[in-house]
């Protein structure tokens, strides 16, 4: 059983890749909070000292000195810290080529103590020091090439521990229909143009879909297009309705209705609380 596990990682591992967003060294105080947030990154903690707790799912986490935590993309969140902590921070996205979410796909723990990695403190520190001085460079291929290799490295003792959901064959079946919504995200799609990416009939594979990512495809394409909007919001300077317009909402009011509904803030609020988030 463990072999065959550890066959499915490999083969899942297969076309890894990480995008740098952002990172940094910060010493947040009790203003550090929110509730029912929801990013559309990947974050990567190490506590240098101090406490906090970071809500997932449902579920919270005491943020301690000398522990990683790894806090997947797409779910809601909420944050609170009642006296001063310093931390290391990374945001980036990761993917294969058997899902565009990489994280939902080999289930990570959350919190691992640095103990559990062989890189130590030191050099776990030093890493993310690195990042956050390529990531203040313009754009080279040297940057490129070092940033998701830093990143791995660091990620590295998370995917050790990490196990293949079981539906990780149906993913397969289902990658193309995945890469062509990335693909053509701010087009119209069609059910019957989706089915059809995997040669299925319409509604076997809205129930195959269903089952396999936990939401329908409408639903799928409307989280991928809120994502992205947030996205944009911090790192573009794009109107609320030119981002309506480039990702097929029919009016801006329209897309503030249903970014609202899923975020819990207006896009005017949502940029202007999330400047250089941690």
């Amino acid at each position: 059983m463990f072999s065959i596990l550890k066959d499915k990682i490999i083969e899942l591992l297969n076309g890894l890749h990480f995008n740098y967003i952002n990172s940094g060294f910060s010493t947040p105080g009790h203003n550090w909070k929110r509730a029912n947030h929801l990013f559309s990154w990947n974050r990567l903690f190490y506590i240098h000292s101090g406490e906090a707790e970071f809500e997932l799912g449902g579920c919270t986490y005491l943020l301690q000195k000398g522990n990683s935590y790894l806090f997947p993309a797409g779910r809601q969140t909420a944050y609170r810290c009642s006296s001063k902590f310093s931390l290391d921070w990374l945001h980036f996205e990761a993917s294969a080529h058997l899902q565009p979410k990489l994280l939902d796909v080999l289930q990570c723990p959350v919190q691992l103590p640095v103990a559990a990695s062989p890189l130590g403190s030191s050099l776990n520190h030093a890493l993310f020091k690195q990042l956050h001085e390529l990531g203040k460079q313009k754009q080279s291929v040297k940057i490129n090439i070092e940033q998701p290799a830093i990143i791995q490295l660091l990620l590295a003792p998370f995917i050790n521990e990490g196990v293949p959901n079981k539906q990780v064959k149906n993913l397969q079946r289902l990658q193309p229909v995945l890469i062509y919504i990335e693909q053509n995200i701010g087009s119209q799609l069609r059910l019957p143009d989706l089915a059809q990416q995997v040669h299925l009939e319409v509604n076997y594979f809205s129930q195959l879909f269903l089952k396999v990512i936990g939401v329908s495809p409408g639903l799928y394409i409307q989280q991928l297009r809120i994502e992205l909007a947030c996205r944009w919001l911090l790192d573009t300077n794009k109107s609320v309705e030119a981002i309506a317009q480039d990702l097929s909402y029919f009016d801006a009011s329209h897309f503030c209705r249903l970014f609202k509904k899923t975020i819990g803030q207006t896009p005017k609020q949502y940029k202007q609380h999330n400047i250089n988030p941690i």
